[in-house]
Order: structure tokens, then C-alpha cells, then sequence
């Protein structure tokens, strides 16, 4: 995860967060594939995403094709490319749309 000088870890992972989910043009980095699937580029891929990419090779017609993109807008996600806890990424979204409304 490329890192922004100067925040906090969970400040940047709650800016990743609503970049990747409000449209602000910062998508995971990743590509597609001849038959439509996305696959996520190694910066990207975790842990969790090395399941989810085996189980797609293995079943390619019964995986959803951009199963592994969702995936990577998820809060867990971004919360463990930050090396932040789930829990305070989450509670951090929720005082931003409290503020926002």
C-alpha cells in the first residue's frame, strides 16, 4: 500500500476505504483477464485474497468474476493493508458518515 506521508495509519486506511467505495478514483490495483475475471496485483493480494484466486482458477465458470475486486473494496481488506484493527476502521467510518449527515 503506497503511503501518504505525515497520517496516521488508520487515517490513511479510512481515506483508502472511502476512495475505493465513494468512487474518489483510487480502485485496488489489479487487472482483468480474457474471460472477464479481475485479479488483484501482488502489492494487492493478502492473505485472505490468496483463497479466493485458487478457488477461482480451480472453478472458473462458478466464482463470481470480480468476487476478488469487491473483496478488495471490503473494510477487512483495506484494514489489513493498513495493518490497522477491522474495529477501528470500522468505528472510523461511522464518525465520518455521522459527520457527513
Amino acid at each position: 500500500m503506497e503511503q501518504r506521508a505525515g497520517k496516521p495509519r488508520l487515517e490513511r486506511a479510512l481515506e483508502t476505504w472511502l476512495e475505493r467505495n465513494h468512487g474518489r478514483g483510487y480502485p485496488p490495483k489489479g487487472r482483468g483477464d480474457r474471460h472477464g475475471r479481475w485479479w488483484p496485483e501482488d502489492s494487492e493480494r493478502q492473505e485472505r485474497c490468496e483463497g479466493m484466486i485458487t478457488l477461482a482458477r480451480l472453478f472458473p465458470g462458478e466464482v463470481p468474476r470480480h468476487q476478488l475486486y469487491r473483496h478488495c473494496l471490503s473494510v477487512t481488506h483495506v484494514a489489513r493493508s493498513w495493518s490497522v484493527d477491522e474495529r477501528e476502521l470500522l468505528r472510523a467510518i461511522r464518525e465520518y458518515r455521522d459527520k457527513e449527515q
